[in-house]
């Protein structure tokens, strides 16, 4: 669907199929060698060449928008476990600080830690959901 809704593409693609027309009207009034002939030619391969490279671009565009959602999808998970790690060594200095193992800014501490890996939890599921928008918009409209 891509390849169907980009403008450049459809451009470079009717500017070939412009070409490919002429290219055939040249064949039939010009020989092989003529000056013309080959001018057309030349003309409907530079457009050949540009339109198989726009289409490359846009192939690429949505693959590339696909890895993207997946390396994000694995930094949501990795944030997940990171935030897990932080709530379970939050317990253990609470523990530590009930017990007079610690002092109060060591507790403040990891729960700045504990906070900063929520936000970047949040922010890995907001990265993601954008990714996937623009995903969904690149191949579907």
């Amino acid at each position: 669907q891509a390849l169907n809704n980009d403008l450049n593409l459809y451009q470079k693609e009717k500017n070939f199929l412009a070409k490919e027309m002429s290219f055939g009207f040249a064949k039939e009034v010009y020989k092989e060698y003529h000056t013309k002939y080959i001018e057309v030619k030349a003309d409907m391969l530079s457009a050949q060449y540009a339109y198989n490279d726009a289409k490359s671009g846009v192939e690429v565009k949505v693959k590339n928008m696909y890895n993207d959602i997946q390396t994000s999808g694995e930094a949501l998970k990795l944030a997940k476990r990171y935030e897990k790690l932080m709530d379970d060594q939050l317990k253990a200095i609470e523990l530590k600080y009930n017990n007079g193992m610690v002092t109060n800014e060591e507790v403040l501490a990891v729960r700045e830690k504990k906070l900063a890996a929520r936000y970047e939890t949040f922010k890995a599921i907001y990265d993601l959901n954008i990714l996937i928008e623009e995903f969904n918009k690149l191949i579907i409209e």
